[in-house]
């Protein structure tokens, strides 16, 4: 399993995405390693649960 972050609009279980590789402004947040270095560019994910964090 794979943890990822995604707008509140596409975090629905069944929602598939393809992952992109991120923009230049990705690497310099702090979710990152989270968000977006586990995931490889091209692939398509799909959501399996939402966790609700605020």
């Amino acid at each position: 399993m794979i943890l990822t972050l995604l707008p509140k609009n596409l975090a629905k279980p069944g929602f598939s995405f393809v992952a992109g590789k991120g923009g230049d402004e990705c690497k310099e947040c702090r979710f990152f390693k989270t968000c977006v270095e586990n995931l490889k560019p091209g692939r398509i994910y799909t959501v399996f649960s939402v966790r609700n964090i605020e």
